[in-house]
């Protein structure tokens, strides 16, 4: 899978690199989502966890430069990108639903815009967005299927399809291709069956 050879990849340079790099700081940022606050997915249920601050992107965009110029610009124009996946046999579904319902206010009450609320029997997606000064300057993934993966992406950084596009597609993450469509669209918000029902 694309996304787990990735992972692989920018852990090995981390790693590496971890010592020597001091860690951006992007929790002022307007697009930075505390995705470990609310307790959705526990340390010891990830399957996936990717945590990379500006510098570190730099140096993923100055080694992929020759072999994936495109994305590599991409990432490099970025400030943090944190990733959280785990496997539905290691999460509680009641527990992980309750910490999207108070992650979910905390984005509504902190001005994001909601791009996306998608319900289906055992499936939640919400995605969504941080404008400034009229630009997309974060995005925020919320995704679970009961039976499937329970998925939580930030991005922060200036963004628009392109750029979510061509995450998607790195990060093998369907949720955020859903969301380089919607960009690309204008917006989408399934809450007209539900008449605006919180997570």
């Amino acid at each position: 899978m694309r996304r787990k050879k990735l992972a692989i990849g920018l852990f090995v340079l981390a790693t590496l690199c971890a010592a020597t790099l001091s860690r951006a700081q992007v929790e002022d940022h307007p697009g930075y989502f505390p995705i470990d606050r609310f307790g959705i997915l526990s340390d010891d249920s990830l399957s996936l966890e990717i945590n990379l601050n500006r510098a570190l992107l730099q140096l993923v965009a100055a080694a992929l430069g020759g072999e994936e110029p495109e994305f590599a610009e991409l990432v490099g124009a970025l400030e943090s990108i944190r990733v959280r996946v785990a496997e539905a046999e290691d999460f509680d579904v009641d527990a992980v639903h309750q910490g999207l319902s108070e992650a979910s206010d905390w984005l509504e009450d902190h001005d994001w815009s909601t791009m996306l609320r998608l319900r289906e029997d055992g499936e939640r997606v919400y995605v969504y967005t941080r404008l400034s000064g009229g630009e997309m300057q974060g995005i925020a993934v919320l995704a679970v299927e009961d039976d499937g993966d329970a998925v939580l992406i930030n991005v922060v950084g200036s963004l628009d399809p392109e750029t979510l596009a061509g995450l998607a597609e790195a990060l093998d993450s369907p949720q955020l291709g859903l969301a380089a469509g919607l960009g690309a669209s204008g917006g989408y918000d399934d809450d007209d069956d539900d008449g605006g029902e919180r997570p």
